[in-house]
């Protein structure tokens, strides 16, 4: 589609203008590169005044980088220009009258337009008027079109950056009835919080920041066997922790943030570069008999109807199994199926010990 530059630098070309008998003999003595500089001074004098052009051949032949003697001739050899009274100005008369008839084409357009406006609106007053508030109209709606726009294109930018490639909703809190609980009392599933963390110089202040703390984390969207896993960090409850900061960010981030996919990733780079430490487990927590050796299998994630069987098995082995644990622990998740590793590992020990005695 032309533009409005376009139309309004246009002149009339007729197809066949190379054979009028000027042309021709135009065209016998300086070929086409007459021609071509007859036309390009057809289009200096459309943007002309009046179309009229100096007389000036050297500044034109600069113009249209050709020599100033194939201007004046073109200009004065073959008729098809003509000069003014004062020989300062020239034109061509057959242009000219082409542009008067295209002018006054556009004047009866423009004449033919104010006309409607007048039959519209009343007297000119009115056009006024009416042009003056619709430009009014037009701009405020531009105005504001634009404040929308770079309203909107700043929030998408902020959201872009501060969210996650995926964005997610955080899930909401769960009914009382499922929710991790780590009293020694709870409810099926549920993880101790003497088996998730608490250290010995820790007391009953502490144990309750633990089971705080895995209420949070539950209730956020972290799995029960991913609770048991960020209370096995030293020191995780305690006030100064990083993970209280992590859950204000996640909470404020309106859903663009979900627990296992920020806050748990930035948990263990802590942990990774030594920020935060897991726990070890005690030696003497093994020695205690059946009892303290469920809580352990709780709480690295063994299921219940896996409990009585792996109890059984690490009977005598105390100490493998708390070295089997450790391990567990230390792969920070990686290791899936807790309850088939921890019975290969038992299985293993029990065959070296076979060996021994044979």
């Amino acid at each position: 589609m032309a533009t409005r530059k376009e139309l309004t630098s246009y002149f009339p070309h007729d197809s066949n203008a190379r054979n009028s008998d000027k042309l021709i003999r135009l065209r016998m003595r300086h070929k086409a590169a007459g021609y071509g500089v007859y036309f390009m001074i057809l289009e200096r004098l459309r943007e002309e005044p009046e179309y009229t052009s100096v007389k000036d051949y050297n500044m034109i032949a600069f113009d249209l980088r050709e020599d100033a003697s194939l201007i004046k001739s073109v200009v004065e050899d073959f008729g098809l220009f003509v000069f003014t009274d004062d020989g300062k100005y020239f034109y061509s008369e057959s242009f000219k009258q082409r542009m008067e008839i295209k002018d006054e084409q556009s004047r009866k357009k423009a004449e033919a337009g104010k006309k409607g406006l007048e039959k519209r609106w009343g007297n000119s007053k009115n056009i006024a008027n009416a042009i003056e508030n619709d430009s009014k109209a037009i701009a405020n709606a531009t105005g504001n079109d634009s404040n929308k726009r770079k309203e909107k294109e700043s929030k998408e930018k902020e959201s872009k950056e501060n969210s996650p490639s995926i964005p997610r909703t955080i899930p909401p809190a769960r009914d009382d009835e499922d929710k991790v609980s780590l009293s020694p009392d709870g409810n099926r599933g549920n993880v101790s919080a003497e088996s998730c963390g608490k250290r010995p110089e820790h007391g009953e202040e502490y144990r309750l920041k633990l089971q705080r703390l895995g209420e949070t984390c539950y209730n956020l969207g972290c799995s029960k066997g991913d609770v048991r896993k960020v209370l096995m960090i030293e020191n995780i409850a305690m006030d100064d922790s990083p993970i209280w900061q992590l859950i204000e960010e996640l909470k404020a981030s309106g859903g663009r943030y979900s627990f296992t996919g920020e806050v748990l990733p930035a948990l263990w780079g802590l942990v990774k570069t030594g920020r935060l430490r897991m726990m070890e487990e005690h030696t003497d927590e093994v020695k205690e008999g059946v009892h303290n050796v469920r809580q352990m299998l709780s709480g690295i994630g063994v299921p219940s109807y896996d409990m009585d069987e792996l109890c059984g098995e690490a009977k005598g082995k105390e100490d493998v199994l708390q070295e089997v644990i450790r391990e567990i622990r230390r792969s920070k998740g990686r290791i899936l199926s807790v309850s088939c590793f921890i019975r290969s590992r038992l299985k293993k020990a029990k065959k070296n010990e076979l060996q021994k005695t044979a």
